[in-house]
């Protein structure tokens, strides 16, 4: 059922939960007609989310591909429960911004810290896996180039105009003894200014283990849009989820980056 318009009281990280596929039997990967029906589907809701209302028709739209769109608090909650993830997307005034967490119940955390950026920022969109990264094959929604998540990110990248994403990752003990890794494209100069924050931060090529080199949604953004990489410690992504004075500097480190 295709709720529109309707004041519901979830927001986009509690929607996800809801719609997380938790049994491999019920995941379906969209096929090339479906992946081409959502891009444009999400290119139509994105291009007119700056008038703050969602556009005649996509919710039938939406209906025949399976999929949810409701409006809850002046965002538009675009979701499956086939495991193409859920995009949130502020309508009204907001900035080219995207965040993402393709691994939240893997890097746990990071699936909240994403909901607590995109309802803290000026964001246009958020966009969640709702899988398990170890449920099945097709389920690592960042390198999985056949399924929604990738289809959802490139349909964000084309219909916004100069898009800089933010993608969301953990890391545990092991790897390196930094707070944060920084990866992506034109990134390079955020490490320092994440130093500003209290952390130690390593730049990607100093653990190439955390760069996200092989990451579909980085890769396929190359020269195209800015890109961040964050690879959090889970000390880090606890002081972030209990600060939000340390989200907001965290957000305005972003915001300077990118300029």
């Amino acid at each position: 059922m295709i709720l529109l318009g309707l004041a519901l009281a979830t927001t986009p990280w509690e929607r996800t939960g809801e719609l997380r596929v938790r049994d491999a039997d019920a995941l379906v990967v969209p096929d090339v007609a479906q992946r081409a029906e959502l891009g444009a589907l999400v290119r139509d809701l994105v291009r007119a989310a700056p008038s703050g209302a969602v556009p005649a028709g996509l919710p039938e739209r939406a209906s025949a591909l399976g999929l949810s769109l409701d409006v809850s608090d002046g965002i538009a909650l675009l979701g499956s429960n086939a495991g193409w993830g859920l995009l949130a997307v502020r309508l009204g005034p907001a900035s080219p911004w995207v965040v993402q967490a393709p691994h939240p119940w893997f890097d746990l955390g990071t699936g909240e810290l994403t909901g607590l950026l995109f309802a803290e920022s000026d964001a246009r969109a958020a966009l969640f896996a709702t899988t398990h990264r170890k449920l099945a094959d097709t389920t690592d929604a960042a390198h999985q180039a056949e399924g929604g998540f990738q289809t959802l990110t490139l349909a964000l990248m084309d219909a916004l105009e100069d898009p800089v994403l933010v993608q969301i990752h953990g890391f545990g003990g092991g790897h390196t003894g930094a707070d944060v890794v920084v990866g992506g494209w034109g990134a390079a100069s955020l490490t320092e200014g994440l130093t500003t924050l209290g952390w130690v931060a390593a730049d990607g090529k100093a653990v190439p283990s955390l760069a996200g080199s092989t990451n579909l949604q980085v890769r396929a953004l190359a020269g195209r849009a800015p890109v961040a990489h964050l690879e959090l410690n889970k000390a880090t992504r606890t002081a972030l989820r209990d600060d939000p004075a340390l989200r907001a500097r965290l957000w305005a480190v972003l915001k300077a980056w990118a300029r």
